[in-house]
């Protein structure tokens, strides 16, 4: 009877699991050269917890050892849980590493992981896919001992921000994040992540993901589209109400000539400095206060200092 109930224990059981999972996304998965203005990847190790039913299954090895998963269906018959229960490898393997089943029963194939007990996260690496070797180039990294890196293909032509440690906003253990500007055919293709940790017990763990960025050449219509779009900006622009003006080293108000229909914002730079004698120099242009029909300034110097600045007020 005590083995019954040992045995129910192990294989039918409902248990809360406190778990990572990685999350790969491309925004946009599909790009249009020219069109597209920037393709960000981002692999973090997202934290999840779900109730479920919980069942163990083995498959012996050609050398003998088991490896254990876990899986969501029971088992099938009681022969294989007898064969766990009295086989010396069992309790010394504790893996749950996912596998596939081969063509001959007693060999398995491992697959990669995509959730795991994860509590310290030593490295993720993003690797893109070369088209012409056929194999992934390290495209960006990041550990616990150094920021988020481009690999040597890819350096200064990449954004990059990554972590490893833990964000409660996000529920991550790390992340890394990689953003090509305007990007084209050749940032199309797959692109994979690894995450290297550490579960609870400081044994390794590895989760990895693919995904794959299409290229699609932009039609007429998003041509169209695309000028279209700049058009009205420009027009937006012009229609803007764009004041400027230049003043002498002083202070006082400066009146718009049109009245804007909120406050502007009032950019200031010297354009020229004279001094007299062989004396230090020092010019200050301050914007005291902004309304949407002048702004008051102060410019301080010297005594024996003249200077002149230059002004521009925009919609803000």
């Amino acid at each position: 009877m005590r083995n019954i109930i040992a045995l129910n224990f192990l294989f039918y059981f409902v248990c809360l699991l406190d778990a990572s999972q990685i999350n790969f996304q491309a925004t946009p998965f599909i790009i249009n050269p020219v069109l597209t203005k920037n393709l960000t990847l981002r692999c973090s190790a997202q934290e999840f917890s779900s109730a479920t039913s919980s069942y163990w299954h083995t498959t012996t090895t050609a050398n003998g050892r088991p490896t254990t998963h876990r899986t969501t269906q029971p088992p099938e018959t009681t022969t294989t849980r007898n064969a766990i229960t009295t086989n010396p490898w069992f309790f010394q393997d504790t893996s749950t590493e996912s596998t596939v089943q081969t063509s001959n029963p007693t060999t398995t194939a491992s697959t990669f992981q995509t959730e795991a007990d994860v509590t310290h996260v030593m490295s993720i690496i993003i690797s893109k896919l070369n088209k012409f070797t056929n194999q992934f180039d390290p495209l960006a990294d990041v550990t616990p001992f150094e920021s988020a890196t481009a690999g040597a293909m890819f350096k200064g032509s990449v954004s990059l921000n990554g972590s490893t440690s833990e964000s409660t906003n996000h529920r991550e253990k790390g992340f890394l994040e990689v953003t090509f500007n305007y990007p084209d055919d050749e940032e199309s293709g797959e692109y994979t992540c690894e995450i290297f940790a550490l579960n609870h017990e400081n044994h390794p763990v590895n989760l990895r993901s693919t995904l794959t960025v299409i290229s699609r050449e932009p039609s007429i219509s998003d041509l169209v589209k695309y000028i279209s779009n700049h058009e009205k900006r420009f027009e937006e622009i012009k229609s803007q109400n764009i004041q400027r003006g230049s003043e002498s080293c002083r202070s006082g108000v400066i009146n718009f000539q049109h009245s804007y229909s909120k406050t502007p914002i009032v950019f200031t730079s010297l354009t020229s400095i004279s001094a007299n004698g062989n004396y230090g120099t020092s010019v200050q242009v301050t914007i005291d206060s902004v309304t949407t029909t002048s702004f008051r300034y102060s410019c301080s110097t010297n005594s024996y200092t003249s200077a002149t600045f230059n002004w521009l007020a925009i919609d803000n």
